[in-house]
This record gives structure tokens, C-alpha cells and sequence, in this order.
């Protein structure tokens, strides 16, 4: 008889398909033709039972009882519902495609005489009858399901635990093979000394990259960029800067004129940049170093070649908030301190970097570590358009952050997508989609002017008045940073994150704000360099460290500075972030001023290259880190940009 997955749907056979059955291969075997039915010669000698007697003989031994429930729809046997409704659907398609009420060559009249006589119901009838009793058989199916579901739900609770703790272990085993062959390609520490001509090919202003070895596993080099003092004499403490998320070192240098490295290095600092694992100038151990390299000819060099600094993007990788925190950084914080023979660092951070920053100066060395349990400790930290919570508990008046809105995605992911390594790892692409949409507003409209600065007399550029008016208003305001530098940043200063970074960010915006690691996101946290912070000490623990009461707790000097109309950092979110960490509080913007004008509000990316940062924020931010143990000072104030300029 054939299978219910051979046979056609109702809708889709004619009435001659119903009365005879497909054509069948040829066989070896001898056939006749009896009453519309095949059979084998053998049947035909040696049996004497009529087609009708052997359909019945053949639907009896297939149901095993099941048939009965045509005549007592509902009857409970020992198969069970599941087993009466799969007897009860293969009848069914078996009389679709050889009904054995109704003969090939007989018609209706001759069905209903039959069904008088006492022989096999009609095929109607019989259809009638199996929907019924299959109805009856589905509701039974379910109400069995359903009085099985606590044991059901043990059972799989039980094989769910079996299948993680065989995951847990392959894994383990895969993690120590990998860990070997990373501890094996750890490469050695490299300074690569920049001149003129290299520092305009990757268009920074640095004076050294240091790839530093992060850990003995993590596969990773971090790229320290370093800024020499003028004349090479340090005369005040190091500074240590971090970029934001997606970002690199070039947010703090996309040029001379708005360079904040540059402007405290004129000040007796000296400056490094940590580009975390993925970001900027970071390497890969698996990855050779001439991956990294690219070789320029010089220009009037007598075709002489030179190596520069290459960026790669990463397609895939498996961190987090807090493996760049107590990994990257503090190896990066130890190796600067060293370097400088000076312990006492300060530290500059934009948005995510901003966050780290300040993370690290809750749980990391205290000044009265120094030279006793460690070499060094972020003393002070400025905080640049960034806090520790942003949630409507911290401000219940502030607007949303815009990043608010896309990290609520965050709780409605499947669970198997958040908590799954193989999928966290991917990155979301964001520096190819940073450089598509450079490259597209200078296809459409060419590139952006050399100078923001309208002439008299002269006609409107369409291609300023976009650059000005229409590029990513979420991180810079329309006008307040020059257009040029827009795609500088466009083209190179952004790079792809991964999954797992932005879920564990997606905390900064729930009450409480941001938290230590998920334990069930699957990161490994075996190489971490460092001690884990407070209650995270414990691997196995589910208590998560909540990090802004961490810098309440620790109260480290804080500069928070924001901008008026930053749609990611809301200024009242930084405002109530600094008051809960007891931090200076400056709000650069002029709130009298109209809100279309370019030169009177900073938002996102303002505040370290917008053009007026050089005259208002620069100097707060100079004169903060330049204090000692005892300046800081209890302020909290908005500088208006009007009255500044005037």
C-alpha cells in the first residue's frame, strides 16, 4: 500500500486517477487482473479470497485495531492516540488511490446496492466517517500530549544538560588545541618608527606603533600609537586614550588642526592610543606580518619602497566589554608604564572608550598600588560624550538614546542567537558600510570642499550644503565639524564589531546601566590577564558587577564632558552619570541658539573634531589631566559657545 508522503491531495486527482491506480513498472513476476486489482499469479492460484475480502484483510492487520475507530470515533486502545491517527490517515490515503468500495468498472448505482446489501460502505461515507474519527483521534493527541508535558519537559531538561556538558567538553578540548597552537604563533613585541612620509600615507600623526602581545592566548596585538612631547622630554604624567566602539585612534587625529594628541603633547604629555583587538592597526597572530604591510613606492625615491601600516578589517571574532577591558587594557596600561617609568597615567575616552576608561579606574590598581602590587593606575579620567548608565531610571526626562532604540532588539534575539559562540562571532559590518556611504554621497555629489567657509557673492554648492547639512547627523551636527574630516572618518575611522560587544552593551541602557559579562554568552574568559573584577571573581558566579556603582564606590576624579544635542549620550544622562560618580560636569553648547545653527551646538563626534573643540573643550579637558592628587575641583558647569566666541 503506498506511504501518506506518495500520496496526491484530493485537490490534485481526477475522478480517473480515484477509479484506477497509477501504472505500476514492469515486474518479473506474472500478473492478472482481477476485479480493477493487481496480483501475482501466485495469489491468483493459490487463493480463493475476493478482492474486497483481501482489502479488508490487508486494512485490518494495517490499523491493528485502529479501523475500529470509524464505528467508535474517540475509543481508547493500547497504541495510543499518536498510533490510531497514523492507522487511521494511512487507511484513508490507501482507498484514494485504490478505493475498495467502489469497483473500476462500477458505477454509483451499483455502490449504493453494495453498501444495501451489506458489503463495504461507500467512499464517501467511509471518507465521512475516517474525518471524524481522524478529528476525534487529533483532540485525543492532544490531551495525551498534554498530560505528558511535566515528565516530558524533565526528559528534555535532562538531555539539554547532556548535550551541554558534551559541548562544554569538546569545547575544552578544541580550546586547549587552539590555545597551544596560539601560544606557539605569540609574536614578539614590534616598534615601528613612522617618518613624514609614512605618517601622511595612514594619515596620522604618531611618532611610534607599538604592537603589543596581549596575553600568552588571546591571539591578539594590541596597536599602541604613540605621541612624543615636543623635543621627546616628558614633563607631565602619560596619557592613555581609547576610542569608541567601531572606532579608532583616527576619531582623536583625523587632522592637525583638531588633533587632541597633538595639542597635549605641546603641553609636556605624552600620549598613547590603544587600539583594542579589531580596531585600527591591530593584528591577528595567525595572521603574517605582511598581511599588515603594504609597500608604497616613495615619491622622488629613485623608485626606492617603503612599508607602511596596513588596516584589515575582521570578519569574525569572540569578545566582549570585558575582554578588552581586562585584557587589552590593562596589558597596554602595564606595558605604557613601563615605557614611560611613570605609573601615575591619566586617561581620555570617547564613548565606549570613555566607559572602559572609567570601568578600569573603578576596578583596576589604585595610586597606592603603585609600587607595591602594581607598576600602575589611572589616577584621573575625562570621559568624552560617554557614561556608565543611560537608562529612563538615571533621567526620566531625557530623551532616549538612539542606540536605546536598536539595543532593545537585543531581548527579542533567540536565545540559541545570543548565547551561541558560532553565531556572537560574527561582526557586523560597519566599516564597509562607513566607507560605502563616502564613497556614494562623492559619487552622487562630488567631494566635499576644501573649505566650509561660504564666499560673498558666490552661488550655493550643493555638495557643501550636503556634507554640511545631511551627513550622519546622529555623530556629528550639521556644520559643526568640517566636511573633509567627515570623510577622513568615513573612509578609515570606523571598523566592524562584533555581536557579542554590542549585547553586553545593550546593558549601558537598562536601569542599573552597564554590567559585567553574561556567564552564559560563551566568551572565553581563560586568558584574562588580569584578575576579574569584584564579584565576576568567581567564573561560576551569576551576580554581575554593575560598574558604575564600582566608580561610586572607588570615586576616582572624573571629568564628564557632553555635548548639548548628542542623540547617543544625552547630556542629562551624562549630567546624572557624573553625579552619581561625583564627577566635574561641562556641557559644551549654547542652549539660546537655534537649533538648525552649525556653530553653536556640538553633538556626538563634536566634542574631539568638531571645529570649535580645539578653543572650548580642548583646554578643559588639558587643564584637568594636568592637576595633581589634590586640584580637583567640585564643578559643575555648562560652558555656553556664544559667549565664548564673543
Amino acid at each position: 500500500m503506498p506511504t501518506l508522503a506518495a500520496m496526491p491531495t484530493l485537490a490534485h486527482v481526477s475522478p480517473i486517477a480515484v477509479a484506477r491506480p497509477r501504472p505500476r513498472p514492469p515486474c518479473t513476476k506474472n500478473h492478472h487482473r482481477r476485479g480493477g486489482c493487481l496480483v501475482s499469479s501466485a495469489d491468483a492460484r493459490g487463493s480463493a479470497t475476493t478482492p474486497d475480502e483481501r482489502d479488508g484483510e490487508r486494512d485490518g492487520e494495517r490499523a491493528s485495531g485502529a479501523g475500529d475507530a470509524r464505528l467508535a470515533p474517540g475509543t481508547s486502545t493500547s497504541a495510543g492516540a499518536t498510533s490510531r491517527m497514523r492507522a487511521i490517515v494511512d487507511k484513508l490515503g490507501g482507498l484514494v488511490l485504490s478505493p475498495s468500495g467502489v469497483d473500476a468498472d462500477s458505477g454509483p448505482s451499483d455502490a449504493r446496492s453494495r453498501s444495501a446489501s451489506g458489503g463495504a460502505l461507500p467512499f464517501g461515507a467511509f471518507v465521512r466517517d475516517a474525518v471524524r474519527a481522524a478529528a476525534n483521534t487529533v483532540t485525543a493527541s492532544f490531551d495525551e500530549y498534554a498530560s505528558e508535558a511535566p515528565e516530558r519537559k524533565a526528559l528534555d531538561e535532562r538531555r539539554r544538560k547532556a548535550r551541554t556538558l558534551v559541548a562544554k567538553r569538546r569545547k575544552l578540548r578544541r580550546d586547549a588545541q587552539t590555545r597551544a597552537e596560539l601560544v606557539a604563533a605569540r609574536p614578539a613585541l614590534e616598534i615601528f618608527k613612522l617618518n613624514q612620509a609614512q605618517r601622511r600615507e595612514i594619515g596620522l600623526d604618531c611618532d611610534e606603533m607599538h604592537f603589543l602581545p596581549v596575553g600568552d592566548a588571546s591571539g591578539w596585538s594590541a596597536a599602541l600609537l604613540r605621541y612624543r612631547p615636543e623635543g621627546g622630554v616628558m614633563r607631565k604624567r602619560p596619557i592613555v586614550m581609547v576610542p569608541g566602539c567601531a572606532s579608532n585612534g583616527m576619531t582623536f587625529d583625523v587632522d592637525r588642526e583638531v588633533s587632541l594628541p597633538r595639542y597635549l603633547t605641546d603641553r609636556g604629555h605624552e600620549v598613547w592610543i590603544i587600539e583594542t583587538r579589531g580596531v585600527g592597526y591591530a593584528r591577528r597572530w595567525t595572521r603574517p606580518r605582511s598581511d599588515y604591510m603594504d609597500r608604497i613606492g616613495v615619491e622622488d625615491g629613485d623608485g626606492a619602497i617603503m612599508e607602511v601600516p596596513a588596516m584589515r578589517s575582521v570578519g569574525f571574532g569572540l569578545w566582549d566589554f570585558d575582554t578588552l577591558l581586562n585584557e587589552d587594557l590593562f596589558t597596554s596600561c602595564e606595558y605604557i608604564a613601563e615605557v614611560c617609568k611613570r605609573g601615575d597615567l591619566a586617561g581620555i575616552g570617547h564613548s565606549m572608550g570613555g566607559m572602559l576608561l572609567a570601568s578600569l579606574a573603578a576596578i583596576g590598581p589604585k595610586a597606592r598600588d603603585i609600587g607595591h602590587t602594581s607598576s600602575w593606575s589611572i589616577t584621573r579620567v575625562v570621559t568624552l560624550a560617554s557614561c556608565l548608565e543611560c537608562s529612563k531610571e538615571s533621567d526620566p526626562k531625557s530623551p532616549a538614546s538612539v542606540y536605546a532604540r536598536f539595543s532593545a532588539l537585543a531581548g527579542h534575539l533567540p536565545r540559541g542567537l545570543t548565547a551561541n559562540p558560532s553565531t556572537t562571532t560574527v561582526q557586523l559590518p560597519i566599516a564597509p558600510a562607513s566607507v560605502a556611504t563616502a564613497e556614494a554621497f562623492s559619487l552622487v555629489l562630488g567631494p566635499p570642499p576644501q573649505s566650509d567657509g561660504d564666499g560673498d557673492g558666490q552661488p550655493p554648492d550643493a555638495a557643501k550644503a550636503f556634507w554640511r547639512n545631511s551627513v550622519s547627523p546622529v555623530t556629528c551636527h550639521p556644520g559643526a565639524t568640517n566636511s573633509e574630516y567627515l570623510r577622513r572618518l568615513l573612509l578609515r575611522g570606523f571598523n566592524n564589531v562584533p555581536l557579542s560587544l554590542l549585547l553586553q552593551m545593550a546593558t549601558l541602557f537598562t536601569p542599573g546601566g552597564m554590567r559585567s559579562r553574561d556567564p552564559d554568552m560563551g566568551v572565553d574568559d581563560t586568558s584574562v590577564v588580569r584578575a576579574k573584577p569584584g564579584a565576576a571573581d568567581d567564573s561560576t558566579s551569576r551576580e554581575r558587577l554593575k560598574y558604575l556603582d564600582a566608580l561610586e564606590a572607588a570615586s576616582p576624579p572624573v571629568c564628564a564632558i557632553a555635548g548639548d544635542v548628542d542623540p547617543i549620550f544625552p547630556p542629562n544622562q551624562v549630567k546624572s552619570y557624573a553625579a552619581r560618580a561625583n564627577a566635574e560636569y561641562h556641557c559644551f553648547g549654547d542652549p539660546r541658539a537655534a537649533r538648525d545653527d552649525p556653530d553653536a551646538h556640538f553633538s556626538h563626534y563634536d566634542v574631539i573634531c568638531g571645529r570649535f573643540a580645539p578653543k572650548l573643550v580642548f583646554p578643559v579637558v588639558a587643564e584637568f589631566v594636568a592637576r595633581d592628587a589634590d586640584g580637583k575641583s567640585e564643578t559643575n558647569t555648562r560652558v555656553p559657545l556664544r559667549a565664548e566666541i564673543d
